[in-house]
């Protein structure tokens, strides 16, 4: 036993050790994209960072409550309110807004080119706000819902510094709990919420966008001012685990500005990619050890206690397995691979474990069976130790298919040898109860008819059997009823 117990050790470690799993270092944190960043503000101090991974919420953040000018980022609150708006059936998209001369603003855009008097759908306007950036599609739109309640509205999303003072000035954070805004709507209005998200991927503005990322990868609105050198991004970029990236910068100078948030946003990818792997490890890593845990709660050879439910670390097992199985869902299909097989293991001693709880529970009702079966024996009550043995032996037979599937041989033996074989003592005794109680029917006839020879061979057969009761108790009143069948 005490070998076969060591190698089923050495076994289960090699299994653990084996297990494929992506290595977790300093590279997993965000120590690179920190370096980078430390070494831009020196020179540009007026630099903001935001981070946040939409699946496992985790964040970092580089300076993100600093107030910073907006520029045109303020058009993403803008148009997702006008979406909201429609979406509730509170603005038509297909209603036409003139182009006139006090909308005129200069800077990025397509409708300063186009004649005063020309007229736009609000479909149209949300478009060339997004796609363009247009600076007087943005004026008209605000126009249309309302500046007043359009702050009020960027307010109640999360928005804290929203033209403070009527100065268009924002933070990281801000911007990115904006975007964080879109990826619900998107979710709870999916027509309009992945229309707005596709716009977003397809602007003319690619420069900012990582260099380890296709550009319709990213979803995103730049905010521009080369005068005031002032170029800010936030970005949804759809990778396995989507995340929101907040970029803000001022001083940069022209050309240099854009290669910074590029940078940067190569950096966050790349610590992003392998935070991914390291919780997915870190996760499927978990569950194995508490795995482990509960192996050694339902295995006897690990001392396994057949009377013990080890509900608490079985409940465990199901939380992680299901947390890890979410993360390795969110990898590419080529990469789920390597964890599917540890996870599958995990899963079949779930299902072990499951049986064991099961045959504790069916052992449990074969005890109470049992301990009602031995009262009634005790008490020498015949007709109710008759119920009682017909009532065990049909529970018996119902339970056995949960007694006989615990994992592992001696784990079977011992749970039978806890319930089913202290079951059958009381079981034969109350057979030797139904015995005798049958053979009495037997005697009363022979009484009655007069034949001697088959009395007294029916009260001979019914002594030996009497000599088998263990209760004293029983065995009196069962001997009292051969005397009184056979005295009358």
């Amino acid at each position: 036993m005490r070998k076969y117990r060591q190698l089923l050790t050495l076994l289960f470690v090699f299994t653990l050790v084996t297990a494929t799993f992506v290595p977790v270092s300093a590279a997993s944190s965000f120590s690179s994209t920190e370096s980078l960043i430390k070494k831009y503000s020196k020179s540009y101090p007026k630099l903001s960072v935001y981070y946040r991974n939409l699946v496992t919420g985790e964040t970092y953040t580089y300076q993100p409550t600093k107030v910073r000018q907006a520029a045109s980022t303020i058009k993403l609150p803008l148009v997702l309110y006008v979406y909201e708006l429609a979406a509730k059936n509170k603005l038509n998209l297909n209603e036409r807004l003139t182009y006139k001369k006090h909308h005129y603003y200069g800077g990025s855009g397509v409708i300063q080119n186009d004649r005063v008097g020309t007229t736009y759908t609000i479909n149209d306007l949300v478009y060339k706000a997004i796609t363009y950036s247009d600076n007087i599609a943005f004026i008209m739109l605000r126009e249309r819902v309302g500046k007043a309640s359009f702050i009020k509205y960027a307010k109640s999303i999360g928005g804290k510094v929203v033209y403070p003072n009527g100065r268009n000035m924002t933070t990281a954070a801000d911007l990115a709990t904006y975007m964080n805004a879109v990826w619900n709507f998107s979710k709870k209005y999916p027509d309009l919420g992945n229309k707005l998200i596709s716009m977003l991927s397809h602007t003319v503005y690619k420069d900012t966008v990582a260099s380890s990322l296709k550009a319709d990868q990213v979803a995103h609105k730049v905010g521009y001012i080369p005068a005031n050198l002032v170029y800010n991004d936030v970005a949804l970029v759809k990778d396995t685990q989507p995340y929101i990236l907040v970029v803000t910068t001022e001083g940069i100078p022209v050309g240099k500005d854009v290669k910074v948030i590029s940078a940067i946003a190569d950096a966050i990818h790349k610590n992003h990619t392998q935070r991914i792997y390291a919780k997915v490890a870190d996760s499927v890593r978990t569950a194995q050890l508490k795995n482990a845990s509960l192996v050694k709660q339902i295995l006897i050879e690990y001392n396994a206690n057949v009377q013990i439910q080890p509900y608490a670390a079985y409940n465990e097992v199901k939380k992680s397995l299901q947390e890890a199985k979410k993360l390795v869902a969110t990898l590419p299909a080529d990469k789920q691979s390597a964890y599917k097989r540890s996870l599958a293991d995990i899963e079949v001693w779930i299902g072990r474990a499951a049986n064991f709880i099961d045959a504790i529970s069916a052992g449990r009702k074969l005890d109470a069976g049992t301990n009602e079966l031995r009262k009634y024996l005790q008490a020498g009550d015949i007709q109710n130790s008759i119920a009682s043995y017909h009532s065990l032996s049909s529970l018996q037979k119902r339970q056995a298919v949960y007694l006989y599937k615990p994992y592992g041989k001696a784990t079977r033996e011992a749970i039978l040898s806890k319930y089913k074989g202290v079951s059958q003592v009381a079981l034969e005794q109350g057979r030797l109860v139904v015995l005798i109680s049958d053979l009495m029917n037997s005697l009363e006839e022979a009484v009655a008819s007069g034949d001697k020879e088959k009395v007294d061979a029916y009260q001979q057969e019914i002594e030996e059997i009497l000599l088998k009761v263990q209760e004293k108790v029983m065995r009196d009143h069962l001997g009292e009823w051969v005397q009184s069948v056979v005295e009358n």
